[in-house]
């Protein structure tokens, strides 16, 4: 999909090891192969609370490859919340770093739901917020639960 879809960001929202699943990257020396791909680690930049990853992604029999960025944020616990300013701040470094595109963003945790969801809701809602001075947070989330009704856990009345 990140190929497929000339993705060049990606905002992680879990850890590398949860519960007994460990999540595995390459470190700047190697180079992961999976499938017809290959994922190669350039820079690695460790914060208190997340981890910017640059890295390149090539295809066999493709010439070239492409650089992707991931914005791993590290501080959300296993069926816990994340501190709120840690996120926020997170947040806006994600926007700070990030040029402006035309490609899709990928933002996912582990089922691709609850975390998610609060990521898109919070980023979303906060721009609109900017410009409008106002939100409507439950009829953003209803609009989220029609177009995706497994991003929102909880029933939304």
């Amino acid at each position: 999909m990140i190929w497929q879809e000339d993705v060049e960001y990606i905002t992680l929202l879990t850890n590398l090891t949860e519960g007994p699943k460990v999540k595995y990257w390459p470190n700047e020396r190697e180079e992961l192969k999976l499938g017809p791909f290959s994922v190669k680690l350039i820079e690695e930049k460790v914060y208190a609370y997340y981890v910017v990853r640059k890295m390149t992604l090539s295809r066999k029999k493709v010439s070239g490859s492409r650089t992707v960025v991931q914005f791993h944020f590290t501080r959300w616990p296993d069926h816990g919340k994340p501190n709120p300013l840690n996120l926020i701040m997170f947040l806006r470094h994600f926007r700070h770093k990030m040029r402006p595109t035309n490609h899709p963003i990928v933002v996912h945790c582990s089922a691709g739901i609850g975390r998610t969801g609060t990521f898109i809701a919070l980023d979303v809602l906060s721009r609109y917020g900017e410009e409008h001075d106002k939100i409507n947070v439950i009829e953003f989330v209803k609009a989220m639960h029609k177009d995706r009704m497994t991003m929102i856990q909880n029933v939304v009345m």
